[in-house]
């Protein structure tokens, strides 16, 4: 056999191998593609579908909201407005208390509308300028009452006054804390999903190079 056939024949040979291995390749990634575990990823990374516990820890998040926020700071925000707080001695309220407390929770419902819109930073920074608002007005009023019961003497109906009010508003906390956790989650959620990513992808078939 001459050179030159033996030149065109190995370059036949590795025609042909170059072929299979594309042929190779081509089905490996079709079956990639099409298996079960990529299809849900891509729709995932489409519109991520969340666990059930999201929706449980919103609506938790409306136990404290409706609690402290809606109904009892809708009492003590009628209370100061028809100056019915100021008959006591210890109370000298203005009407930029019952503010605080009114527009705290006027941005904590908007940060309830962040978390069901799956906005979880926007919703946690809303709730956290919402729940100081509130607190802030809230503090105005049961402050001064905890510091007249220490130092006075005063009628037994109002011993307790200020740990009465402070169970009625202090669990907002609890809508802030949980509106932390659902940050928390979702970040988590994210590192985990964009290190899944990340794996599938140096995983994928690279095309190999056959020198012609």
């Amino acid at each position: 056999m001459s050179k030159k056939d033996r030149l065109r024949k190995e370059k036949e040979r590795q025609l042909a191998l170059k072929k299979k291995e594309e042929m190779a390749e081509r089905e490996y990634k079709e079956k990639f593609t099409e298996s079960k575990s990529v299809n849900k990823y891509k729709k995932k990374k489409g519109q991520i579908a969340e666990g059930p516990y999201y929706l449980i820890i919103k609506l938790l998040m409306l136990i404290p909201y409706g609690w402290s926020a809606f109904f009892w700071g809708g009492v003590l925000s009628i209370a100061i407005l028809g100056n019915m707080v100021n008959v006591y001695d210890f109370s000298e309220l203005g009407k930029m208390t019952a503010v605080y407390i009114i527009v705290g929770a006027v941005i904590m419902a908007g940060a309830l509308v962040f978390e069901f819109l799956k906005k979880y930073i926007a919703g946690f920074v809303v709730a956290f300028v919402g729940v100081m608002l509130y607190l802030k007005g809230v503090n105005q009023f049961i402050e001064p009452i905890t510091k007249y019961l220490e130092t006075k003497a005063v009628d037994e109906k109002l011993l307790g006054m200020d740990k009465t009010w402070m169970t009625r508003c202090y669990p907002i906390w609890a809508f802030l804390v949980l509106s932390g956790v659902l940050l928390g989650i979702s970040l988590l959620e994210k590192y985990l999903r964009k290190r899944k990513e990340r794996i599938l992808r140096d995983n994928a078939p690279v095309k190999s190079i056959v020198s012609d």
